[in-house]
């Protein structure tokens, strides 16, 4: 008797398909009278919108590359630089933290894993690299001045 009925079930479904009168899918979803496509069609729109928000957060997870810390360290011996060899002695130390963390904001850089890296010793090599270069003092101290002093007053 049960397998007439499954039988009979089955039959029912197929003629209703056939005539595109069956408005609920065979799978166990409630459709509100909406067609079985249309709910395929909605499940895939609900899946893509939620693989586009998972891209969208993971974008933003970029922690500072080896680069970037360098980039940052050569930023920070410009202005240690100017500080003990170029007479700018009373540059404030917190207003050139503030326009090391601008600059990295402004370049969309993630300072999570600053701490990871050794800045003390990229910055002591970019000091050393920095003072290196054969050029006068007073003209590397003016270029260093002219290019690096706008973003303190910037940050101010």
């Amino acid at each position: 008797m049960m397998f007439v009925q499954h039988r009979l079930k089955q039959a029912v479904i197929r003629a209703l398909k056939a005539r595109n009168l069956l408005v609920a899918p065979e799978r166990n979803v409630l459709s509100l009278g909406i067609g079985w496509r249309v709910v395929d069609v909605m499940r895939k729109v609900v899946r893509l919108m939620f693989l586009g928000c998972l891209l969208a957060f993971s974008t933003n997870s970029f922690a500072l590359s080896e680069s970037e810390a360098e980039d940052m360290a050569d930023l920070t011996a410009v202005f240690v630089f100017l500080k003990n060899d170029c007479g700018y002695q009373n540059l404030p130390n917190g207003q050139i933290r503030r326009a090391l963390v601008f600059f990295a904001q402004q370049n969309q850089w993630d300072l999570s894993n600053y701490d990871s890296f050794n800045m003390k010793a990229l910055g002591e090599d970019s000091y050393r690299d920095l003072s290196g270069i054969a050029i006068p003092t007073a003209k590397k101290c003016k270029a260093l001045a002219r290019d690096s002093l706008s973003l303190l007053a910037y940050v101010k």
